[in-house]
């Protein structure tokens, strides 16, 4: 799609001793240098999923947010966390302002990857997770940084168990990643932004080929 690319640069970072909020403020310190002007709003996922679709995304029950991601296209056979991902992406994100920075944090549990879960006001598990979004691009991806080997090695074997009910390869563990945690990974936030998504915001470019000297297409 033209906001896609196979190959694109990451500017990533990380900050010891830093709590998610810590690295949000630092992240749209940056972003006030890059996008002079622009306002920036906070919110959660779960509170903003809702009041832009109407339902929860972690208590609605599963077959209702699935029928609602396909009456807005999605293909048949999602499950609820994919049909979630599906009204994030074409329902949500396209109902939030164009010119503010928006900053939505505590993702779905499932949502987690490699970040810290805690519990939320009802007890359901969220993700330290953030993502920052602006002119309709997902810019930032920021995590408070699982530390503790055995969950993750706990993860990798439920990512696994998930991808052989949907008949796909099963992948194998990082062990440099399991290493690291285990050698004593300090408390740390982290974050990843797509240079290129950067550079498309700023000067309002519709396509990131726009902003890539080869591009798939002329690679």
């Amino acid at each position: 799609g033209s906001r896609h690319n196979p190959e694109f640069t990451m500017l990533e970072w990380y900050r010891p001793g830093f709590v998610l909020k810590d690295l949000i403020d630092e992240c749209l310190a940056l972003f006030a240098e890059l996008f002079p002007g622009a306002n920036s709003q906070r919110y959660h996922f779960r509170a903003l999923f809702h009041h832009v679709t109407g339902l929860d995304p972690l208590t609605t029950d599963d077959q209702q947010l699935i029928a609602c991601a396909e009456t807005h296209g999605a293909p048949d056979s999602l499950d609820k966390a994919a049909a979630v991902d599906f009204l994030m992406a074409t329902k949500v994100e396209p109902a939030l302002p164009a010119d503010q920075l928006t900053v939505v944090n505590d993702f779905p549990g499932w949502a987690a990857a490699l970040a810290q879960t805690h519990q939320d006001r009802d007890g359901v598990s969220v993700a330290q997770r953030f993502e920052i979004y602006y002119r309709g691009l997902e810019l930032a991806n920021g995590y408070q940084e699982l530390t503790d080997a055995q969950e993750q090695r706990q993860r990798f074997a439920q990512d696994n168990t998930l991808r052989q009910q949907d008949s796909l390869r099963e992948m194998d563990a990082d062990p440099y990643l399991l290493a690291a945690m285990e050698a004593g990974l300090p408390k740390c936030s982290g974050v990843a932004m797509g240079v290129e998504r950067l550079l498309m915001a700023q000067q309002t470019r519709p396509r990131i080929s726009d902003t890539l000297t080869f591009p798939w297409d002329r690679a």
